[in-house]
């Protein structure tokens, strides 16, 4: 963290809890239900089922990590391996639960709540209590009758409620029942009916506000001309949790029905939609079929609606829905932004609002939070367990619990209200009226912990070590990107390549070899010296002082600004003799910890990082100095990395190099230095691509710092590797004095002039593989006057389920 990041700007969002549940059958399916019925934001929670192979597995894990829920509740007799390895490695808490307890949980007069591990799970009667506190109000709720012969139906689109919650709905709200469902038709009238009406399902999201970032699925089915039919097979679970967890965000157009009974009476529900959606333009099937008879029910219910006189388009999802989900997120109130100082020990500390009918009780509640630096640059960490463990915790609880001190392990960290990575920061556990905070720790810090959760550790060495420490001392790698932009490392390069001279270089020389050696023009080297010479001067990288020759012993001396007096004793003969009256011009030298930077070749390993963070990315840019790599298990050194940059994006390594070329050496000398340091990075970098390979990191850049002219050998390197990167969906790239060569094009970039993706591998877009059919995006024409669907017939369908 920068100096100048020690406040923060918060932008929060109180919201209910964001769950999942994972579901072997339809009886759990079920349990689910009724527990959603009955806590607040319960709609828009999702039912997982159990994967049953590794491309499953692969789609529950990214399910999750899209979702990012607080809380995944789990069958308590459930022991798959593969499911506890995912959620090991995930900052989400697992909640294992029976069908008691969420009988007790969901029994409105009850008291025995569900335990979480800190506070409860919240119940919506008093949720509703809070808000309808006078009772008797018809605010347009209708329930489904609870001993219909449809019960997973019904479930589905009007929650599973209780009897005595359906006594509260109906006696304090005005809820009325749909109870004529002895048939199909019935219920097909009345699942198509439900969706104009509040349910239990509905009341469950009841003051919270929704967001969502758009996608295909929404585009297309986020529209009242559409309807979406999930067709059921009878043992498919996945059609079933599919509904579930795509109707939360626009649950009016959307039903589950069997596929049998559907298409078994076709003409009949075809005349019945067109006859309540007079205005249907398209249709969407999800169901679980093979492609050619997808085809065939697409061009068959194309046809039935045409001799209903009625020209519609039709869509089918036929496979790999098993983890769909609609990806957003509730909300409570309004945001509320705040702005905080950071502790010493990294700590923000934050009042929430309280959410309707949590006030005086024990519910958990969730919150999101923006969290940006003053400086702009927005707050970013990684989504992992490892990470969550740092936001909620203080180093010394980290330390104490990898040495096992006092043998308590683990129990040293907070257990009770964790902290976790969001996509514009962080997201988190709340008790009315307790006080929150998190935890922001230096950017070594994350990434070492991110590397240890993988296996591996870095150990400074010479390349890194004097650049982290000049870091240190200028108050973070904002500070000496700033120093180091833009000419200044130029100055720093030039003072330091004539390693003899010890008198240091005039303002003139400094000029000179700007032009001579760093290429630029005199109006060019006069502006860097303008703007770069007094704050490095400042910084204490560049010291400025007197050389004086001794009128004695002839000694020449360089004295330091400091140690300029009136009178001045020689080093050499300890003569006092004072200063000339004229002639006194300064000469500027590096300090030594510049000039130890410079001979180690840790100046191209700033240049690297200072090029890193110029380029733009959706988050701040974490850097770390790197070093030798190491196994964890094995202590076994097997490559040098010496850059780390994490982003929201990516992870970048770099393997950093200073080239250059002695001016007192002859031209033979320098052209086999010069190959012998090509050689030299192309292994090092065979060994970075290994290692990118291991840690899932996107990107390698070869850093070099030289005065080579001739760069087509480094260029070269690339080209020779770029293809095997390529091949592992690895970038490589070269950042040369500066400026970035994308897969080592003989052009270099300004690193402003591009964007972290162009340095990632573009990955190919899957087809749609299982759609069949046309997708209703566009429609053009208006919708008629008498509105999306038919009143009457709307009306006329309430009163006939109701008798």
């Amino acid at each position: 963290m920068e100096l100048q990041d020690r406040e923060v700007t918060l932008k929060i969002k109180s919201r209910p809890l964001r769950c999942a549940y994972l579901v072997r059958n339809r009886d759990e399916l079920l349990d689910a239900i009724a527990l959603y019925t009955h806590m607040w934001g319960g709609a828009a929670n999702a039912i997982l089922p159990l994967p049953e192979n590794d491309e499953e597995l692969n789609s529950f894990t990214s399910t999750l990590e899209w979702m990012n829920p607080d809380y995944i509740f789990i069958p308590r007799e459930e022991r798959s391996l593969p499911v506890s390895q995912v959620l090991e490695k995930l900052p989400i808490l697992a909640r294992p639960i029976s069908k008691v307890e969420i009988q007790r949980h969901i029994d409105i007069a009850s008291r025995d709540l569900l335990h979480l591990a800190a506070g409860s799970l919240s119940h919506i009667s008093k949720v509703l209590s809070a808000i309808y506190q006078n009772g008797t109000e018809d605010i347009g709720i209708r329930l489904l009758a609870t001993n219909n012969p449809f019960n997973l139906e019904s479930a589905l689109h009007a929650g599973l409620p209780t009897k005595s919650y359906c006594d509260y709905l109906v006696q304090y709200l005005g809820a009325s029942t749909f109870s004529h469902l002895e048939n199909i038709n019935f219920l097909f009238r009345a699942l198509l009916t439900i969706t104009k009406f509040k349910s239990p399902y509905d009341l469950t999201l009841v003051k919270t506000g929704k967001s969502y970032d758009f996608n295909s699925y929404i585009m297309e089915t986020n529209d009242e001309e559409t309807l979406c039919i999930f067709l059921d097979d009878g043992s498919d679970l996945g059609i079933a949790t599919a509904f579930w967890n795509c109707r939360w965000m626009f649950p009016y157009n959307k039903i589950f029905f069997s596929r049998k009974k559907f298409l078994e009476n076709i003409k009949t529900y075809a005349l019945q939609i067109i006859k309540f959606m007079p205005y249907i333009r398209a249709i969407h099937i999800t169901t679980p079929f093979s492609r050619e008879k997808a085809l065939e029910l697409c061009r068959f219910l194309k046809n039935i609606f045409l001799e209903g006189g009625k020209e519609v388009l039709v869509k089918i999802t036929y496979q790999d829905f098993r983890f769909d989900w609609v990806p957003g997120t509730l909300s409570s109130g309004k945001a509320i932004e705040i702005t905080r100082t950071v502790t010493s020990e990294g700590c923000v500390r934050f009042d929430l609002s309280t959410p309707v009918g949590h006030e005086n009780t024990n519910f958990t509640f969730g919150y999101d939070a923006e969290v940006k630096f003053r400086s702009g640059r927005k707050f970013f960490c990684p989504h992992t367990l490892g990470n969550s463990h740092l936001l909620t915790n203080e180093l010394w609880r980290l330390d104490y619990s990898e040495t096992n001190r006092e043998n308590f392990g683990k129990h040293w960290l907070r257990q009770d209200l964790p902290i976790r990575a969001a996509v514009k920061g962080i997201a988190g556990l709340a008790l009315p009226g307790k006080e929150c905070f998190f935890f922001i720790h230096p950017d070594n810090v994350i990434i070492t912990r991110l590397l240890k959760e993988l296996g591996f550790e870095v150990k400074a060495n010479e390349h890194t070590r004097y650049a982290q420490g000049l870091v240190k001392r200028l108050g973070g790698i904002g500070e000496v990107t700033s120093l180091i932009n833009d000419g200044g490392v130029d100055i720093i390069s030039v003072l330091s390549a004539d390693r003899g001279d010890r008198e240091g270089l005039n303002r003139s020389k400094i000029l000179s070899a700007l032009i001579k050696k760093r290429s630029f023009n005199q109006e060019e080297a006069n502006k860097i010296i303008n703007q770069k010479l007094k704050p490095l001067l400042a910084s204490d990288l560049l010291r400025r002082g007197y050389s004086h020759r001794c009128q004695n012993c002839n000694l020449k001396t360089w004295f330091s600004i400091e140690e300029i007096r009136e009178f001045i004793e020689c080093k050499g003969c300890y003569e006092r003799e004072q200063l000339p009256l004229d002639d006194l011009e300064f000469t500027y030298k590096p300090n030594e910890l510049a000039a130890q930077l410079i001979r180690e070749g840790g100046l191209a390993v700033l240049m690297t990082a200072a090029t890193l963070i110029r380029i733009p990315s959706s988050s701040s840019s974490l850097i770390q100095f790197g070093g030798d790599f190491f196994n964890v298990e094995n202590k076994t050194k097997f490559a040098e990395v010496d850059l780390f940059c994490l982003t929201e994006e990516a992870l970048i390594i770099s393997e950093c190099k200073s080239l250059f070329t002695k001016k007192e050496a002859d031209e033979k000398e320098i052209e086999n230095s010069i190959k012998e340091q090509i050689e030299r990075t192309r292994e090092s970098l065979k060994k970075n691509l290994d290692v990118a390979k291991r840690i899932g990191a996107s990107a390698i850049v070869l850093g070099v710092f030289t005065n080579v002219s001739n760069i087509s050998n480094l260029l070269n390197i690339i080209a020779d590797l770029k293809d095997m990167a390529r091949g592992q969906s690895i970038g490589l790239h070269l950042a040369l004095n500066g400026r970035i060569h994308l897969w080592g094009n003989s052009d270099g970039i300004e690193p402003r002039k591009i964007n972290l993706g162009d340095l990632l591998v573009e990955e190919q877009a899957l087809s749609n593989e299982w759609t069949v059919g046309e997708s209703p995006s566009h429609y053009g024409g208006a919708v008629g006057s008498k509105g999306l669907f038919d009143k009457e017939i709307l009306k006329q369908w309430e009163s006939e389920l109701k008798a």
